[in-house]
């Protein structure tokens, strides 16, 4: 069963909302850390914006 169809099923059998269900699912090996050792956000958004061209 494709993605799409799984994300469909869920919204109807579970009544959860459109705006729940993330439109992409990205599997990486490593976030971009910052020196603390903290998830650099805006990095990661644009490394996603170019991979999935957005």
């Amino acid at each position: 069963m494709s993605y799409v169809n799984e994300r469909r099923n869920c919204l109807y059998l579970f009544q959860i909302s459109h705006f729940k269900i993330p439109h992409y699912v990205v599997f990486v090996d490593s976030y971009p850390l910052t020196a603390s050792g903290k998830v650099q956000k805006i990095k990661l958004r644009e490394e996603m914006e170019k991979k999935l061209g957005l």
